[in-house]
């Protein structure tokens, strides 16, 4: 990474103190200074014009300074009595005027940020630009169930009109005005001393396409990577430092050190040059990610909350991922023996982070020094520790992680993976419908949408060795002809990802069906009432139009609930996270918000790096990532508890994290909650659960009806382990 300084943002900048920096932009200070050394200077010729003691002479003046009056007796005297008065009105008249400016500026900027001119705290998170979704990103960052709440400094051009209506959203949050890009704005943010750096993708700077937003965000952390990499700056950088860049598309991104050769977005890792610090550069793309999310919880409507739970902060008791470094001890062990050891715990092991040296593969140019993060989710191969790897864990807070992890200090025993047959046998359809009805039309999110189903019907074909065709309707309120040359692009690309054609998988057919939507041509288009059970019903929002689209989307809804059937499985894309609260009394099987969901990963990754990379792995399909996968508890082990269910995985490439009991039907509909999800299961002791719904321990007992929540690379894989423990 030391060839970044040869780009144009390079170039040494001074770097001053922060003393410095509080006389210099202060004027308090140059007043005050000032203050005092006319009563140095005045208290010394009083005390030579009356003969009195220096000390004594200081007393006079600072009780003068006070209001208290004295009489001279020399024309010498007096006149340092007069400089001392009028130094006293100077000094009352900057504390009256600060005292006014104060309340002034109380009641003129209430609820909003305070705009510092410098920072100088440590510790902090530091956010440059402002977008949306700040509110929800500090809102999960203020949660109460954090234990540490970090203070935060915008760096944004429109710093001066933050505004928050919450208090806490406010406390210990601060605000500087300036272009991130300015490395002297960058340096009163102090963010050499910062723990987490967002680089968020605004318009604030640049307009117009995306590229170019994203662009900017590639040179913002050039500007940032050129500020630490200063000889004076580097001086004063004393712990690690987590930079995370938000990307509107991963095909966008322009980092150098982005992309592998698998052409998969990575993370990774540097030593700060001069320091022994490093550096973590996290790329999250806010346009992919989601919809990933909104395709899986497609195919299994649960997965939207999973992922919630595991991603907020606000929620109670919930999960988060956990790292925990590798001890002596764990060199050498399979991750199957770790995954053992922890069944009489509330932690349950996942996977494992290793950093690779990447500087002589050619996928991170200019990066001799830059270490690859790779994610081992769910490792199938017999991994064996090595030293400086990180196991990850779902658990429940740090307290609970550290206690569990105690018995990773002692030697381990060896546990040996356990053998599959090769048999197709016992693997159950994947796609439980026979058309998706897409609504609207964003040309990203239906190229994804179609390319993710392909997949899952080629894999079907893979595994059952026959093809399920799936027909995909895609309405819109343009005409067929009008988008025909981004679905030709869609087309080409889903069939060179596949190297057959797209329509041996999918189905395509394209209907105009104007605006409003009308419930004739619904009918027509296949929303019957009759084909419910076979079909699902996808509303995506529309690009660019906020909440409009979002509204279109809950009129539509509304039509199919009211007039076609409420038992037609929907599932709706949100844009504004605000506009949930009006699909909350609807029977909408999943709604996923795009802003709500970048809200809460980018905060996860402002407190723990490598969080994207977790994601990323469970919400894509391919062959070389796991997914989150449902199935019913085995008839033999009704009666039995999730411990021992857990422990019957333990060596099979499939990991259990999660419990789904359902409810008694008493909400109004699906978003009122028609079952209880426990992601990984206490061993013991109690949830803070809210009212009517408990969630279950390990060693509680199956009962029917139950679901489990596993993570593995192919569904085949869940089926057939499924039989195998039976």
């Amino acid at each position: 990474m030391d060839n970044m300084g040869k780009g144009g943002l390079s170039g040494s900048h001074k770097v001053t103190s922060p003393l410095v920096r509080w006389f210099k932009d202060s004027y308090q200070a140059k007043l005050s200074i000032g203050i005092f050394i006319a009563l140095v200077i005045a208290s010394f010729v009083l005390s030579q014009a009356e003969e009195i003691p220096v000390y004594e002479a200081l007393l006079i003046s600072f009780m003068m300074l006070l209001g208290d009056s004295t009489d001279a007796t020399t024309s010498l005297g007096k006149g340092a009595i007069i400089v001392v008065m009028t130094t006293s009105i100077i000094f009352f008249a900057m504390v009256v005027g600060e005292v006014s400016s104060y309340i002034l500026e109380k009641i003129i900027n209430r609820g909003k940020v305070k705009v510092l001119k410098t920072y100088s705290g440590q510790g902090h998170v530091v956010i440059c630009g402002m977008t949306s979704k700040i509110e929800g990103i500090l809102t999960e960052l203020r949660s109460e169930d954090l234990i540490n709440i970090y203070p935060v400094v915008i760096i944004s051009p429109n710093a001066a009109d933050i505004t928050f209506n919450d208090d806490r959203l406010r406390r210990n949050t601060y605000a500087i005005i300036g272009d991130p890009l300015d490395l002297e704005v960058l340096d009163k943010a102090n963010v050499e001393a910062a723990r987490s750096i967002l680089v968020l993708s605004t318009d604030e700077t640049v307009k117009g396409h995306k590229i170019y937003r994203d662009a900017y965000v590639s040179l913002v952390y050039k500007a940032i990577y050129n500020h630490l990499c200063d000889e004076d700056v580097a001086q004063r950088i004393k712990t690690d430092i987590n930079v995370v860049l938000e990307f509107l598309d991963e095909e966008t991104n322009l980092l150098p050190c982005a992309m592998g050769d698998s052409n998969e977005p990575e993370v990774y890792t540097t030593l700060i040059p001069g320091t022994s610090s490093k550096l973590t550069v996290e790329p999250i793309y806010l346009e992919n990610m989601p919809r990933y999310l909104f395709i899986q919880s497609i195919i299994q409507g649960e997965v939207n909350e999973i992922t919630h739970d595991l991603l907020s902060t606000k929620e109670v008791d919930t999960c988060e991922f956990y790292y925990y470094q590798t001890t002596k001890a764990m060199v050498g062990k399979s991750f199957n023996s770790v995954e053992k050891l922890f069944l009489d715990t509330g932690v349950t092991p996942v996977g494992v982070l290793r950093h690779v040296p990447a500087g002589n593969d050619g996928s991170v140019a200019g990066y001799e020094k830059a270490d690859k993060v790779t994610l081992l989710l769910n490792p199938q191969k017999e991994i064996k520790f090595k030293n400086g790897d990180q196991l990850v864990l779902i658990s429940y807070d740090e307290k609970d992680t550290l206690k569990a992890c105690e018995i990773l200090e002692k030697p381990l025993p060896e546990f040996q993976s356990k053998t599959m047959p090769d048999t197709k046998d016992d693997y159950e359809d994947e796609l439980p419908f026979d058309r998706i009805v897409i609504l609207n039309w964003n040309p990203y999110h239906v190229r994804d949408l179609i390319n993710e189903l392909a997949k899952i019907c080629a894999n079907v074909e893979k595994t059952k060795g026959s093809v399920k065709k799936l027909e995909v309707a895609l309405l819109t309120r343009y005409e067929p002809s009008k988008l025909e040359p981004r679905l030709k692009k869609i087309n080409d690309r889903v069939t060179n990802m596949l190297g057959r054609p797209m329509e041996d998988y999918i189905s395509l057919r394209v209907e105009n069906i104007g605006e409003p939507v009308s419930l004739q041509k619904l009918k027509i288009a296949g929303v019957t009432r009759e084909d419910a059970d076979k079909t699902r019903v996808v509303i995506v929002s529309e690009v660019n139009e906020g909440e409009e689209s979002d509204l279109r989307g809950l009129h539509q809804l509304q039509i199919i609930e009211n007039r076609i059937s409420e038992n037609m499985f929907t599932a709706v894309e949100l844009m504004e996270s605000k506009n949930f609260q009006f699909f909350r009394n609807t029977k909408a099987n999943v709604v996923v918000s795009i802003e709500a969901f970048a809200e809460q990963l980018m905060a996860q990754a402002i407190l723990k790096p490598y969080v994207t990379l977790i994601f990323r792995n469970l919400l894509t399909f391919s062959e070389n990532t796991n997914e989150f996968y449902i199935r019913e508890v085995p008839a033999s082990f009704i009666g039995k508890s999730i411990k021992e269910f857990q422990g019957a995985l333990v060596g099979y490439p499939v990991i259990f994290i999660g419990h789904i009991r359902p409810l008694a039907k008493k909400g109004t509909g699906s978003l009122s909650g028609s079952s209880v999800i426990t992601i990984n299961p206490k061993i013991e002791g109690e949830y803070e659960d809210v009212a009517g719904a408990k969630r279950v321990l390990k060693t509680d007992k199956f009962k029917k009806g139950d679901k489990v929540v596993v993570i593995t690379r192919e569904p085949e894989l869940v089926d057939r382990v499924m039989n195998l423990v039976k």
